[in-house]
């Protein structure tokens, strides 16, 4: 399969970018507008995510094969960019009261899965080496 003129690819994906770029600037509106109005009973992912569903789908029934390409989820970014500063942000926001009283609970969890695993992992160790 021959690749399309450079022209056309150009074409597509600066309409890729310009669909990725108002589905963000919509957030941050969508955000404000429902910071503004102290709107409570919807949050703003919620509408992140009923407009990036809807995106979607207009893009997955549209005839072009090399938006859909470019528009792909990669989750190596998600991981490595988008993710973090989301953990980060939740963990500063907690109020300090609640993070102390959970501690012991969520280090006790920590404590209890890494022996559970390390242990499942030196029962398999020592049991690969009879079969």
């Amino acid at each position: 399969m021959r690749s399309p003129p450079v022209e056309e690819e150009g074409f597509y994906l600066s309409w890729a970018l310009l669909i990725q770029t108002s589905l963000l600037i919509l957030s941050l509106c969508s955000s404000y507008y429902l910071q503004y109005k102290q709107i409570r009973a919807i949050h703003e992912t919620v509408v992140s995510i009923f407009a990036g569903m809807i995106v979607g789908l207009a893009i997955r029934i549209s005839p072009g094969r090399m938006i859909q390409e470019s528009v792909t989820f990669n989750y190596s970014y998600f991981f490595n960019l988008l993710l973090p500063p989301i953990i980060l942000n939740s963990g500063y926001e907690m109020k300090r009261v609640f993070s102390i009283c959970v501690f012991e609970t969520i280090n006790n969890y920590v404590i209890f899965t890494n022996m559970f695993i390390f242990s499942l992992h030196l029962s398999l160790c020592f049991l690969g080496k009879f079969l």
